[in-house]
């Protein structure tokens, strides 16, 4: 081998290698570009999955906050139903109806039975949805001790009519009688002013329950 061609061979050999360098190089680049592209979409893979759960989290809060806001709703007009409906039938109670004449005295009972029967749905109502076992215990004894006014009355009512229905009763008898059914019947009255106070804490309750549940929903909303 002459000198010119082991020069040339040299050449040729360190070309060749910088050739190889540079393509070894160029994979090491092109290498690490594929891995940070990686990365950038796990990355924004992440931040997609984040971006999801963060919504459906929100979702989820909304909907809460939602029922929680119908049950607070729910839980209003069960108070407002119970408290309407006690005060019209109690409201009816205190009335007279005309006490000579049979077919509105059963108007007056038909209606007192009728306001009854609400008044109890409402209360049923009330205990399904209120979780306040004071309010609860108030209103089943307020009911109660109206409720035997209520049967008082009617039966005081039945027999009148009995008497309004009797031939042999004079106008004048008749009279006293009614005279004597209207003193039972305010005697009868009179009975509310035991459990007025008990009326009034009761509303009191109510109305205290209801701004403490609003303060606490628009707390947690």
């Amino acid at each position: 081998m002459t000198w010119q061609q082991f020069i040339l061979l040299v050449i040729i050999s360190g070309f060749v290698q910088y050739i190889i360098a540079f393509f070894k190089e160029k994979g090491k680049n092109l290498a690490t570009k594929d891995d940070i592209g990686k990365i950038t979409n796990e990355i924004k893979s992440v931040e997609s999955a984040f971006t999801n759960k963060t919504e459906i989290l929100k979702s989820q809060l909304s909907l809460l906050t939602n029922v929680k806001s119908e049950i607070y709703s729910t839980e209003r007009d069960a108070i407002i139903n119970a408290n309407e409906k006690l005060y019209q039938w109690l409201s009816h109670i205190m009335r007279f109806p005309d006490l000579g004449d049979n077919d509105d005295i059963d108007r007056y009972i038909k209606k007192m039975n009728d306001l009854y029967h609400k008044e109890q749905a409402c209360e049923a109502l009330l205990e399904l949805f209120i979780d306040d076992k004071v309010i609860i215990d108030n209103i089943h004894n307020i009911s109660g001790y109206i409720y035997n006014i209520h049967i008082e009355k009617q039966i005081i009512l039945y027999r009148l009519q009995k008497q309004n229905s009797d031939p042999e009763i004079n106008e004048l008898k008749l009279n006293n009688l009614e005279n004597e059914t209207r003193e039972k019947l305010i005697e009868l009255i009179d009975k509310y002013g035991i459990i007025s106070p008990k009326v009034r804490k009761l509303r009191l309750d109510f109305r205290n329950y209801i701004y403490s549940k609003c303060l606490n929903t628009k707390t947690e909303a």
